[in-house]
């Protein structure tokens, strides 16, 4: 059976089994277009054995590709755009997600084999240029599309000024106005990431973030903290739950607990609805109080992650963090007393860091009562405040190969450390957290 839309998710290099995750991004795009009719597939270009000549076979004529990324996995993006335009010149490329709002001059405005780049959150925009390549007319503009045939005036007088405009009034770049059900049907569950011989699910309740953490791109992308309709949401895990008897129930937001009144009442609608189920989510520590932790722990979380940073006052202070290391020793052991496990991330080597900073990062990091905990190294995304401020302090990309962008490597030169001793001071900070009994992800080839 043809379809009409095959919506692609973008290979990782560094891709290992046990890190994917079923792509919700795609299957909100693909919600949204089966919405209007479209005929869509999703294809994981991360597994295996995908042939991108046998898939494009079903795909019709004029038919439309979307490819979603994030700025690792751009060159295997645009690998998968150009082999396309080979194939099938007839078929429409589009690219969306965040490197593709981030650097639309880049992907519309030089070689890159892209038709158009979609700004912002997908779903609306999608559904809008769906509907035109159906009625084979191509408007001038749309809302949060720019087509590479008017590059030039779009993104000139639109994007670049959008964008500073947003900056300005600490807005972000689309604002998403109607919620769509992600279409799970596109996928098998079954091909997907396993906690011990059961799966883990992944949804999404809130979109946005209260907060403009210096080296993310979050807030500008998708605005401040919206959450989702509390029924719906429980419902799709009561879904998920029974249908593939899972083992946990991943929340992905960027960061559940926006608003404390909310999600306590999110919590005691699962617990009633589902009491069996087994959840984690990503917080932060100036969100969480007793009153609400426990009622966390009732409805079956079990794990928080959070992102710590650093145990430098300073550097928090500089990225928008509190700089209270107190606050998160107290909170920590409120979790361990409430039985919810915590993991921590930490990032080392902002341009102004010097090794001390970094040692106290070592030092807080492996103090703390954590599970679990990561290390990466400072990396300015597009987008981020972390890149547009690199040379008031003297600091440098040197790494231009974007496959590398992921964390996991020193992609920038700064001032007082070199690259060579930023890996040996994150081996470093591995070594001390297996050395306390802690488990530590480990740096990737």
């Amino acid at each position: 059976m043809g379809y009409d839309v095959l919506l692609l998710n973008a290979p990782l290099t560094k891709w290992k089994p046990e890190w994917i995750a079923p792509p919700l991004g795609l299957m909100y795009i693909g919600g949204a277009l089966e919405s209007v009719g479209a005929k869509v597939k999703i294809v994981d270009m991360n597994f295996p054995g995908i042939r991108l000549e046998e898939i494009l076979k079903d795909l019709e004529p004029g038919g439309l590709l979307g490819i979603s990324c994030f700025t690792p996995g751009y060159r295997s993006s645009t690998r998968l755009a150009a082999l396309t335009k080979a194939l099938r010149p007839d078929v429409f490329v589009v690219l969306g997600g965040y490197h593709a709002s981030f650097c639309t001059d880049q992907v519309v405005g030089g070689q890159a084999p892209f038709d158009a780049a979609i700004i912002g959150p997908g779903e609306e925009p999608i559904i809008e240029l769906y509907k035109c390549l159906g009625a084979k007319k191509i408007p001038e503009s749309l809302p949060n599309v720019i087509f590479r045939e008017n590059y030039v005036d779009q993104c000139i007088n639109t994007v670049q000024c959008h964008l500073e405009m947003n900056k300005e009034k600490n807005s972000p770049l689309a604002k998403l106005t109607k919620r769509f059900s992600p279409a799970r049907h596109l996928i098998r569950m079954e091909d997907y990431i396993q906690v011990g011989s059961r799966f883990a699910g992944s949804v999404q309740f809130s979109r946005g973030c209260l907060y403009q953490c210096y080296f993310c791109q979050v807030r500008f992308m998708e605005g401040k903290w919206m959450p989702g309709d509390i029924e719906e949401t429980v419902e799709e895990i009561k879904y998920l739950w029974k249908k593939y008897s899972l083992s946990s129930i991943v929340l992905v937001d960027n960061l559940f607990t926006g608003s404390p009144d909310i999600v306590y009442s999110f919590c005691k609608t699962l617990r009633k609805k589902v009491p069996d189920v087994l959840w984690s989510c990503d917080a932060r520590v100036e969100n969480l109080d007793r009153n609400l932790v426990k009622e966390m722990a009732a409805s079956g979380c079990r794990s928080i992650f959070m992102g710590l940073e650093s145990g430098d006052p300073d550097t928090l202070r500089r990225i928008g963090k509190n700089p209270d290391i107190n606050i998160v020793k107290e909170k920590l052991k409120m979790l361990a007393e409430e039985g919810i496990k915590a993991f921590g991330s930490f990032i080392i080597g902002f341009p102004w860091e010097k090794e001390s900073h970094i040692q106290k990062t070592i030092s807080f990091a492996t103090e703390l009562p954590l599970a679990w905990m990561e290390f990466s190294f400072a990396t300015p995304l597009p987008g981020t405040r972390l890149q547009s401020e690199l040379k008031q302090y003297g600091a440098k990309i040197v790494e231009t190969n974007m496959e590398k962008w992921d964390g996991q490597t020193p992609v920038m030169k700064i001032p007082y450390i070199s690259r060579t001793r930023l890996v040996d001071l994150y081996l470093e900070a591995i070594k001390a957290g297996y050395l306390r009994g802690q488990s530590v992800k480990p740096l990737t080839e």
